[in-house]
């Protein structure tokens, strides 16, 4: 079953009590939460990701940078880490401190293959293998594991779709930042193809 959202202020309020009622107590790593797993969602229109409600205040300037980089492919520099540390205080606690980054950023990860996967829509438009991997292989060693495993974009009644499986989504950190950060690098990818844009998952 796949629950259906038109937008993300419809979505994320309903995500969070779902949450709270229905998610199992776990204790990850010491960190006492409530999952839901496995767990499905849409957001019908990507351009509508944005979570503008008042009951979780959220930082303009944090998503922005996140979102250009990984449209960018910054990641592998100092600078990016502070940029990031400066617009949300509490990603300090996940740099390297031998280097000064992020171990699991994401934009190096997603601009090594998302050319490739245009390229291969182009050539193939049905083509099932157009994903961007994210996940690191071999036991985590790192304080900043990636919650992203893959994106996976392929086309569907004529809509790019993206789907994308998280191993961990943080209902207060992760997801309202997240989606709209995919859904611009769906929206971009969708730009470039040439083709409307379909479904968030």
């Amino acid at each position: 079953m796949i629950l259906s959202f038109d937008e993300m202020d419809e979505a994320y309020p309903e995500l969070v009590d779902l949450a709270i009622k229905q998610g199992e107590l776990k204790n990850p790593r010491g960190f006492a939460c409530r999952e839901l797993r496995p767990f499905n969602f849409r957001i019908v229109d990507p351009t509508r990701s944005i979570y503008g409600g008042k009951s979780r205040k959220l930082s303009a300037r944090f998503w922005a940078i996140e979102t250009l980089s990984y449209l960018a492919g910054f990641g592998n520099e100092p600078w990016h880490a502070e940029l990031l540390i400066m617009s949300n205080k509490g990603m300090r606690s996940f740099v390297n401190e031998d280097t000064g980054m992020f171990d699991g950023a994401y934009g190096p990860r997603i601009a090594e293959s998302l050319e490739d996967v245009i390229q291969l829509l182009k050539r193939d438009p049905d083509t099932r293998q157009a994903v961007c991997s994210i996940w690191s292989p071999g036991l985590p060693v790192s304080k900043d594991v990636p919650c992203t495993v893959f994106l996976h974009f392929f086309k569907s009644h004529h809509r790019l779709q993206l789907q994308v499986y998280m191993r961990s989504n943080d209902l207060n950190w992760g997801t309202p930042y997240d989606i709209p950060a995919f859904c611009a690098i769906q929206l971009y990818v969708a730009s470039r193809l040439g083709w409307p844009c379909g479904n968030y998952y």
